[in-house]
């Protein structure tokens, strides 16, 4: 909306829209995820546009949630999340080689953010364990399916593309 007055100022215009975008593809995403198959749809307003839907990493069905916080004064932007359920075959498919350590479905979510300094990406990970079940045979530790339990760490890449978690 943009009112027919003298002076219009940016307080002044108002705008919506609505879009989606179907098929989606990214390609290799750090060097190793390839993004395709994506379905967003977009609601843009006078102070954001969100962005929500579904996408395939390597194979695997995962969920995206994203905020561009519009206007002046904006600050810091809300994380981009990307959520799954990942089974043994999934974290196989990821080319996650935890599976030894963890069995049963785990709910992911992973927080993307722009970083600070040299790091262009920090990526922030929260794992449910709750319905896991975690064997650590060197240690002789197991919890069973059931008990709760969570993970969360920083995801972070050198320029071999080694990945380490650290703040674990």
């Amino acid at each position: 909306k943009v009112p027919f007055i003298p002076n219009v100022s940016g307080d002044d215009i108002s705008i919506t829209g609505k879009a989606k975008i179907s098929d989606g593809r990214f390609g290799k995403v750090a060097g190793r995820f390839d993004v395709q198959g994506f379905t967003l749809n977009l609601d843009l307003s006078d102070k954001a546009l969100d962005a929500k839907g579904d996408l395939l990493v390597n194979g695997v069905p995962a969920k995206i949630v994203a905020q561009r916080l519009l206007g002046p004064d904006v600050g810091q932007q809300p994380p981009v999340k990307i959520m799954a359920k990942l089974d043994d075959a999934d974290r196989m498919q990821l080319g996650l080689d935890v599976n030894d350590i963890v069995h049963g479905i785990v709910p992911i979510e992973a927080s993307l953010q722009p970083g600070e300094g040299s790091a262009p990406l920090a990526i922030k990970l929260h794992a449910d364990l709750t319905n896991a079940e975690i064997t650590l045979d060197h240690l002789q530790w197991r919890k069973a399916a059931g008990r709760d339990a969570t993970v969360d760490a920083d995801i972070v890449s050198d320029p071999n593309h080694d990945t380490e978690l650290q703040n674990f």
